[in-house]
């Protein structure tokens, strides 16, 4: 890890630590450290090696084999989600990229990545100052500015399952206005109410008939 970001590294490390030693069964489904080692200024963190690599699943096979996955994915993440719960912290950061199976030939996985990962009681910093979670991952609470809890995680959970089973992302754009537009072409108009309390997107209130909000000249700009 580069040493400018050694601050993020004594953070995962801190969380990791925390989280590790209270599973003591060690089926939580969470990357387990191993080590730690700073190395020319660089803080280094040693885990587990998981050789089935990133989660990936062929779009190509058959819907029932796809949906197998789906619940064995379903239920594990859970489990982590749960157990990271239960130990008031948001992981902020759940995409594919982050989930790795254990095996090539199991689905059995892992979450890691906790480097972004907060403690509850932190929310209320982040949610001012700091940008979280991937943006195609991104829940619409922390789109648009508000406070936000545990369930930013679920619905990251809930994009991942889609995406193994659509084959691709389920909202897809590469602006946070884009997003809102995406989730809301889906999933239909989200309350005014939401808006009202953003501190983003505050002048997206109008609707059209089709039940889409109106986009003004620059609606591709972030506020």
């Amino acid at each position: 890890m580069d040493s400018q970001y050694n601050h993020v590294g004594f953070e995962e490390c801190k969380k990791l630590r925390y989280l590790n030693l209270h599973d003591i069964y060690e089926n939580i489904h969470i990357s387990k450290l191993l080590n730690t080692f700073l190395y020319d200024k660089h803080f280094c963190l040693v885990f587990e090696y998981y050789r089935g690599g990133v989660l990936k699943v062929p779009y190509m096979i058959n819907e029932q084999f796809r949906l197998q996955i789906v619940r064995k994915v379903a239920c594990q993440l859970l489990t982590a989600l749960i157990y990271i719960k239960h130990m008031a912290v948001i992981h902020t950061d759940l995409k594919l990229e982050n989930i790795l199976f254990v095996t090539e030939n199991s689905y059995e996985l892992r979450v890691i990545d906790f480097g972004n990962a907060i403690g509850l009681d932190d929310v209320k910093y982040y949610a001012e100052s700091f940008e979280i979670q991937s943006l195609l991952y991104r829940a619409p609470e922390v789109l648009l500015g508000l406070p936000f809890g545990y369930e930013i995680d679920m619905w990251s959970f809930g994009c991942i399952l889609c995406e193994i089973w659509i084959g691709y992302p389920i909202f897809q754009s590469d602006t946070k206005s884009g997003m809102i537009k995406e989730m809301e072409r889906l999933l239909g108009p989200l309350p005014s109410s939401l808006y009202k309390n953003a501190k983003n997107f505050a002048w997206y209130l109008n609707r059209n008939d089709d039940g889409l909000k109106d986009w003004p000249v620059g609606a591709n700009k972030e506020t």
